[in-house]
C-alpha cells in the first residue's frame, strides 16, 4: 500500500469511529472495527511504498545563493 492510501484510509477509519461516538449506533462500529483491522494489518506488515520514487542522486539543499538570511532582513530591523 502507498502512503497517500494509507492516510486516506487512517481517515476513514477516524472519521467513522467520530461518526461511532457520536451516534452510538451498531452500524458505525462495525465499520470501524473493519476499517481499524485494516489500517492494523498494514502497520503490521510494517512497509508503506512511497507515492513517487525518490530521486536521491539529486542535491536539493539550498545554496547560500538561495538561501534567505532570516535575521538581517527590513522586516526584523529597528530601523
Amino acid at each position: 500500500m502507498n502512503a497517500q492510501a494509507f492516510l486516506e484510509l487512517v481517515g476513514k477509519m477516524l472519521t467513522v469511529q467520530q461518526d461511532y461516538f457520536k451516534s452510538r449506533k451498531q452500524s458505525d462500529l462495525i465499520k470501524a472495527k473493519e476499517l481499524e483491522k485494516q489500517v492494523l494489518a498494514v502497520v503490521k506488515e510494517g512497509r508503506l511504498e512511497p507515492d513517487e520514487p525518490l530521486d536521491l542522486s539529486q542535491d536539493v539543499r539550498p545554496t547560500e545563493e538561495t538561501q534567505e538570511n532570516l535575521m538581517n532582513t527590513k522586516e526584523n530591523s529597528d530601523e
